[in-house]
């Protein structure tokens, strides 16, 4: 008989998370805290997360065009070469979410013949959302990938299917996130509930949406309605006075323990999205066990139907 090869035995991946903050971050690191086989992380020398422990660091560039172009003409050829000659120390480079920089290492690991495990999230970029030329990093990453795991459906069946060709597919849902300090348990009050939207702010998310919605009900039907979450554009906030009042804005990145607060003292989520891939935020809610109120657009359905067992607080209107 053959004995299987112990984790000493197998050459680890190489992982490449070179994000510097927000959900895509945080999922890679709590994908790899459960990962059952040996692994290499690169993480950004600019990461603003907690860095992961045992991770190496790689200097990508700041949020700057200068910044960006410079580093990716005259830093990333020299990393690529790096790579190229480190590639018989891994057998296989993992993904876990969308980078500019990723179709350089793909392309490294193609050339020397090893496989590519590449994580999509979206598939097609949202509306208003992300560079021109983004998509067509997206679509190129994809065509060279050898496994492509999806999160819904959703986003799998969004593609064409000859991007798809003599490719190893799955889907496999977001996990939920449940962040040190963030309850589990529902949450109940006495007099007005206090309304929720969070996560970053774009305008598919629908924002003026619940603005709207909110403004027409009668002052006294809720407590306060937090926005928490990094705007990426200036939204309307032509309202009376009294309804300002009852807004509680936080227009910044947030900490896993500001995130934690402010779900724990909230009753609520709204996501009126115009649509979805699937989020990041709906994982936080479900492990927060937070009562929640979607519509009923791209693969949010399938994310929430995989945790109605749990209590059905969930409904996609």
């Amino acid at each position: 008989m053959t004995q299987k090869p112990t984790h000493a035995q197998i050459k680890p991946l190489l992982v490449m998370s070179l994000g510097r903050k927000g959900g895509c971050v945080q999922y890679a690191q709590h994908i790899l805290a459960h990962l059952n086989l040996p692994y290499t992380l690169y993480e950004t020398t600019y990461i603003q997360e907690p860095p992961s422990k045992g991770a190496k660091s790689i200097k990508t560039y700041r949020r700057t065009r200068l910044s960006f172009a410079c580093n990716t003409l005259f830093r990333l050829p020299f990393l690529a070469l790096k790579l190229c000659i480190d590639s018989h120390k891994y057998s296989a480079l993992f993904l876990p979410y969308f980078h500019f920089w990723n179709l350089a290492f793909i392309c490294v690991f193609k050339l020397i013949g090893k496989p590519v495990i590449l994580i999509e999230h979206d598939g097609i970029i949202h509306t208003n959302d992300g560079m021109p030329f983004e998509q067509s990093l997206i679509n190129a990453s994809i065509k060279r990938a050898d496994t492509i795991i999806f999160l819904t459906h959703f986003v799998k069946n969004s593609l064409s299917p000859k991007l798809l060709a003599h490719k190893h597919t799955a889907v496999i849902p977001h996990g939920i996130f449940a962040l040190k300090h963030l309850h589990t348990t529902p949450k109940t009050y006495t007099t007005k509930p206090t309304i929720l939207f969070f996560g970053r702010i774009n305008p598919y998310k629908g924002i003026h949406l619940l603005l709207n919605a909110l403004a027409s009900l009668p002052l006294e039907s809720f407590e306060k309605l937090i926005i928490a979450g990094k705007s990426s554009y200036t939204y309307d906030l032509s309202y009376p006075q009294a309804f300002l009042d009852k807004l509680e804005i936080h227009d910044t990145f947030l900490s896993q323990e500001s995130i934690a607060e402010i779900f724990n003292r909230s009753h609520i989520l709204v996501m009126p999205y115009l649509e979805a891939s699937q989020s990041g935020v709906a994982s936080i809610g479900i492990a927060n066990a937070i009562p929640t109120i979607c519509t009923d657009v791209g693969g949010l359905k399938e994310q929430f139907i995989s945790f109605r067992g749990g209590g059905g607080r969930y409904q996609c209107a």
